[in-house]
């Protein structure tokens, strides 16, 4: 496997091989067995949303659309083209379809990450 491979290659002692199907026991119906007077609240809304204006940016929503992570949106009612990015969302420079996609090749990823 990968694995061994990996471990292998960079001297780690190899994985123990497992014979049969492992049985999985559950002890606890979940991970907080009180969850409190209150209950359990989940963060939805993680990461930042940044807004940024291309000043060539045609608004054709190209860039929009080749987001496979749905991570932009635009913004609606200004004066000038306004890019919104969910960071929690967005692949980052692994990606970069949105930048391949602008038909002006205005648009810069670098723009919406803080130095």
């Amino acid at each position: 496997s990968q694995y061994q491979k990996f471990l292998k290659r960079y001297g780690f002692p190899e994985l123990l091989t497992i014979e049969g199907t492992p049985e999985v026991i559950r002890t606890v119906k979940r991970d907080i067995d009180d969850l409190g007077t209150l209950g359990l609240t989940t963060i939805s809304d993680v990461g930042k949303r940044v807004e940024v204006q291309f000043d060539e940016c045609l608004m054709c929503l190209e860039c929009v659309n080749a987001c496979p992570e749905k991570a932009l949106t635009v913004m609606e009612g200004t004066d000038q083209p306004t890019i919104i990015l969910d960071q929690s969302l967005c692949n980052g420079v692994a990606c970069r379809r949105c930048e391949r996609a602008c038909p002006e090749k205005c648009f810069g990823l670098e723009s919406f990450f803080i130095e």
